[in-house]
C-alpha cells in the first residue's frame, strides 16, 4: 500500500508494531493510541494488515478483563499460557498507552508521525 494511501490509523497502528516495547498489547491501549473506542469498527482489520494477531480469549490483566493483540513472537505468545500473556501485557505499567509509545519512539530515535 503506498503510504500516501494509508490512513492517520494504518500509519498509528504500524507505529505500535514498530515502537511498542512489549509483545503483547491490550485493546484499550491500541484505542488509546489510534484515539479511537471500541466502537471503531476499523480497528480490528488494521491490527490484521500491519500483522497483529488476535488472542482467543479475554485475559484479566490490571485486574479486568481485556481482549489483546500479539504484536511480535506470535508462536511463543499464543503457545503460553494466559499468564505469561498477562505479564506481558501488563509490563506498560501504569503509564498511558500513548506515553509508552512516545517513549519508545524518543529512544529509538525515530519522529512520530
Amino acid at each position: 500500500m503506498i503510504e500516501e494511501s494509508k490512513s492517520e490509523s494504518q500509519k498509528l497502528a504500524e507505529e505500535i508494531v514498530k515502537f511498542w516495547p512489549f509483545d503483547v498489547i491490550i485493546l484499550d491501549d491500541i484505542y488509546e493510541i489510534l484515539t479511537t473506542t471500541s466502537a471503531d469498527k476499523s480497528v480490528r482489520p488494521i491490527c490484521d494488515q500491519v500483522g497483529m494477531i488476535s488472542y482467543p480469549t479475554s485475559l484479566r490483566v490490571f485486574g479486568n478483563k481485556h481482549r489483546c493483540r500479539i504484536i511480535r513472537n506470535h508462536d511463543k505468545w499464543i503457545s503460553s499460557s494466559s499468564g505469561e500473556l498477562r505479564n506481558e501485557a501488563e509490563k506498560r505499567g501504569c503509564k498511558s498507552a500513548k506515553d509508552v509509545i512516545l517513549d519508545a519512539i524518543e529512544k529509538a530515535g525515530s519522529i512520530p508521525i
